[in-house]
């Protein structure tokens, strides 16, 4: 069940729009996103998500204008209330037994059911679409590069950075450089589609 928000032109002047939610996300320090990582994985303690997924989850809700922030309240405030939000329907979700979703190392269909648990959208022809069209646009990106290319599977697989430099034979210093052009290449896609 989708719930719209019913606001009137007036009151949407009361809210950040997509543009301006992005540049809040630019604006954010290092500092400030391992903060809200941090938070994040203490409200998924117990659940069946890892707090990098439920933060993801926010933030593709606010670009995608799911999710609006009023102007005065800060982003960092924003994105909190906003993680909160999804644990507390998450909870109310579940069946009576708390255990029951807990995390089973054993059991890969987990994650799968926790998506769609989350967001009944998933899967849609429109979001196979972008997908598709997203996956075109980073392979045209990184084509010829293949190291780039094959850190970006290793993290699609969720392996941790220690793996990833072990497999690539890597020192964390050329894994660093790596990440830096992949988000360099990453931000000129962005730059070309916002012209």
């Amino acid at each position: 069940m989708e719930h719209k928000l019913a606001l009137s032109d007036k009151n949407l002047e009361d809210f950040l729009t997509i543009s301006e939610i992005k540049v809040g996300f630019d604006a954010f320090t290092e500092a400030q996103w391992i903060k809200l990582g941090k938070t994040a994985n203490n409200l998924c303690r117990g659940l069946p998500i890892e707090g990098a997924d439920l933060l993801h989850i926010v933030i593709c809700r606010a670009l995608e204008g799911r999710r609006r922030c009023r102007r005065e309240l800060p982003m960092e405030v924003f994105i909190y209330h906003a993680m909160e939000s999804v644990v507390d329907a998450f909870i109310k979700r579940r069946k009576s037994d708390p255990l029951e979703n807990t995390i089973h190392p054993l059991d890969s269909e987990d994650a799968i059911e926790l998506m769609d648990m989350l967001d009944s959208r998933i899967g849609t022809p429109e979001e196979e679409m972008i997908a598709n069209q997203t996956l075109q646009a980073l392979k045209q990106l990184f084509e010829g590069d293949e190291r780039s290319m094959e850190i970006l599977t290793y993290q699609m697989d969720n392996l941790q950075p220690a793996e990833i430099q072990k497999l690539m034979e890597l020192t964390p210093v050329q894994y660093a450089s790596a990440l830096k052009a992949i988000r360099r290449k990453y931000d000129k896609l962005g730059l070309q589609e916002s012209l």
